[in-house]
């Protein structure tokens, strides 16, 4: 038995991350590909069946694994996020719920012919666009900055909120089911104040819990190796006391934690967010893996045509109607609106709160709760192939895509990082100059190079940088601490194989008393090319140079032509992505690739 347990999870774990890993490659939403090997593993071949597998720890795996990623996303919620979307995430966390819900509970009575009290539970599961799928498919559909923050707000807002409204309808339809006796059920004044029950405990058990983890690791009570497990502990027990308190209060308390923890500023709040996010992936792969594989092929087998009527509804009807209603008047232009009408896929939050009160509205005497079940499973399959497939097609359609991160940002304007810049100006290579001296921005900003005035460390930099273009990052200032700190911090976000830096001009880093290469960026062109060589060198005539290779002239002919003590700063792949050189990391330049050089004077123009 626990040989059998041992396999599933093992398989479980590879899985997951093989299709994390095959979506990343093939730029295919992983959600796609976790639910169909979950449905081929589970109902198609019965290979895996996680409640003989797991038993009754499925739905306490469940509710943790909800718990964690809702507490990560509060993390990713930024308050200057907020201001920058305003009036339009208002809208969209209070209208724009009861609309989905109302409108949903009407097409489930009218279309789908369920009794008004299972109708009534099944609208408001749809008001739930889960983070488990909304965080992925925004990795991976690269949307414009102010679009991706309402996608993520409405996303993680909105799911306790939902789960919060299932429950408390459940109250009240229970007060009047068939099955309740005399004096059983709730009023609607007992139910209200359940709900602000419901809100002070997860609102008091969030705000307390968040406010406290931060007082301890600000006042250095808690150490750093300690700071990432303490945050999974704290959680777990805000998560399960506030449940205690009231069903599903917990998911609100967790969210807000997650807020409070995200927006205050703590020195080591970029290591814990890259914490939580990597348990994150680990969780949502094995929960969607877990939850498909589960699915009884029966349980679909009692929708019918009502059912299907009542599913295109759904995605059609009742989604964009109560988005493009309560985005009237937000600012918003009719593209973004139109994106925002379509796109809401489900995740695990509706499939769990379905399989919880599926069986609770048919005891309370409504027999029409069996369709809850496959109704919701039937909306998660539709919304996570649908939406995840349309999301990045239809950006593009309309203008929303940031489009293909192929540009490069140099932090230090200086003469020769400004050469530099001109060249991948020149070659169509989108570019940004940043720096923290307006006076030295000068001549990029005359040369019309996009520039940044500022510190890119700042929080600041991080909203108006367009890091959405961004492929790799050269530090290229005078200071090469500065410069080590930049690559640092882009590192985890870019690709540490995508941030480069000027050789050092004391010890160099491959050195045994040089700077570990963990905290600092790879080096650029060669150890020797450190910033005053280089800028020698530029003050002495030498210039960047462009040389597109072909079929009959190759990196070696080039090789052969160049001039003595030509240096190869990075070459432009045929497809647009840049290639930077490196000692330890040389590149390969093949035909259609063009080559850029730093050359003596002496050396001719290709």
């Amino acid at each position: 038995m626990h040989g059998h347990v041992a396999q599933a999870i093992t398989l479980l774990a590879i899985l997951g991350m093989a299709a994390q890993w095959i979506g990343w490659r093939l730029r295919i939403p992983a959600i796609v590909l976790l639910t169909g090997i979950g449905l081929t593993l589970g109902p198609g071949l019965g290979w895996l069946n996680p409640s003989r597998d797991f038993g009754e720890l499925v739905q306490p795996f469940i509710s943790f694994a909800v718990a964690i990623i809702l507490f990560e996303g509060g993390l990713r919620l930024r308050l200057h996020d907020l201001v920058e979307a305003g009036k339009s995430v208002r809208r969209l966390c209070t209208l724009g719920p009861l609309l989905s819900w109302a409108f949903g509970t009407a097409a489930a009575v009218w279309i789908g012919g369920l009794s008004p009290a299972v109708a009534t539970i099944f609208g408001a599961i749809l008001v739930v666009t889960g983070p488990t799928v909304i965080m992925p498919l925004l990795r991976q559909a690269r949307l414009e900055r102010r679009l991706a923050s309402l996608f993520k707000w409405e996303g993680i807002v909105n799911d306790p909120l939902a789960a919060l409204c299932v429950v408390l309808s459940y109250e009240v339809i229970v007060a009047g089911s068939p099955a309740a006796t005399h004096g059983a059920g709730a009023s609607l004044g007992q139910v209200g104040g359940q709900l602000a029950l419901a809100l002070a405990a997860g609102g008091a058990l969030g705000g307390l819990g968040g406010l406290a983890l931060c007082w301890a690791f600000r006042h250095g009570h808690v150490p750093e190796y300690q700071k990432a497990p303490a945050l999974v502990a704290a959680v777990f027990g805000v998560f399960t006391l506030a449940n205690i308190i009231h069903d599903e209060a917990g998911l609100l308390a967790v969210t807000i934690m997650g807020c409070i923890v995200g927006n205050a500023g703590l020195a080591s709040i970029a290591e814990l967010t890259r914490f939580k996010d990597s348990i994150s992936t680990v969780l949502v792969s094995g929960v969607f893996l877990v939850v498909s594989a589960d699915l009884d092929p029966a349980t679909l087998a009692q929708l019918d045509g009502r059912s299907a009527a009542l599913l295109l509804c759904v995605l059609f009807v009742v989604r964009p109607a109560a988005i493009l209603i309560s985005t009237i008047g937000t600012g918003l232009d009719r593209k973004e609106r139109l994106l925002l009408a379509w796109i809401a896929p489900r995740g695990v939050v509706a499939a769990a709160v379905a399989g919880v009160f599926g069986p609770r509205l048919i005891s309370a005497g409504y027999p029409d709760g069996a369709m809850l079940v496959p109704l919701i499973f039937a909306t998660i399959l539709l919304t996570v192939v649908l939406h995840g497939f349309s999301l990045p097609i239809l950006a593009r359609k309309l203008g929303l895509s940031a489009g293909t991160a192929q540009g490069a940002l140099i932090v230090g304007s200086t003469r020769w990082s400004i050469e530099l810049a001109q060249t991948l100006k020149s070659l169509d290579v989108p570019v940004v100059i940043s720096d923290t001296s307006w006076t030295r921005l000068r001549r990029p900003r005359l040369a019309g190079i996009t520039t940044h005035f500022g510190e890119v460390l700042s929080e600041s930099g991080e909203v108006s940088l367009p890091l959405h273009e961004v492929d790799v990052v050269l530090a290229l200032t005078s200071n090469d601490s500065y410069n080590a700190l930049v690559c640092v911090h882009y590192g985890p976000e870019i690709g540490r194989d995508r941030v480069y830096q000027l050789a050092s001009d004391a010890i160099e880093p491959s050195h045994p008393r040089g700077v570990l290469a963990s905290a600092r960026g790879r080096v650029l062109i060669s150890d020797e090319a450190n910033y005053e060589s280089l800028h020698t060198r530029s003050w002495n005539g030498w210039a960047f140079r462009t040389t597109r290779l072909t079929d009959e002239y190759d990196m070696s002919a080039f090789q052969r032509d160049a001039t003595q003590g030509t240096e190869v700063v990075l070459c432009i792949r045929s497809n647009g992505k840049l290639a930077i050189s490196g000692p330890r990391f040389p590149i390969e330049p093949g035909s259609g690739d063009i080559l850029v050089a730093f050359t003596p004077p002496s050396e001719s123009s290709e």
